[in-house]
């Protein structure tokens, strides 16, 4: 008999799934950012689409794996598996490459 689970905040994300299997992997850092209009509520929007694109492509550039990517009334989360890049966005964040 199915359960029927509770309606929490962000059930109706529809989730990146990485392509690795990480259930031996510690939690990694995720971002959230406001970076689109509510009315972009999907991953499959075009604008979340070509962001979740853009990711892919950095994460490749250091070696890495985009591990989660959401979009939920134009917030997005993601993370990635390397500590290096969390770190150099975190930087980024603060205010500079150097800082």
């Amino acid at each position: 008999m199915p359960t029927k689970s509770k309606k929490t905040r962000g059930t109706d994300r529809k989730k990146f799934s990485p392509s690795k299997d990480l259930s031996n992997v510690e939690p990694y850092a995720t971002f959230e950012v406001e970076m689109f209009q509510a009315d972009v509520d999907s991953v499959s929007h075009p604008y979340a689409d070509q962001l979740k694109d853009m990711l892919e492509d950095v994460a490749r550039e250091h070696d890495c794996q985009l591990v989660s990517f959401a979009v939920h009334q134009g917030t997005v989360t993601f993370s990635f598996d390397s500590n290096e890049l969390t770190a150099e966005i975190l930087r980024i964040i603060k205010g500079g490459r150097n800082g």
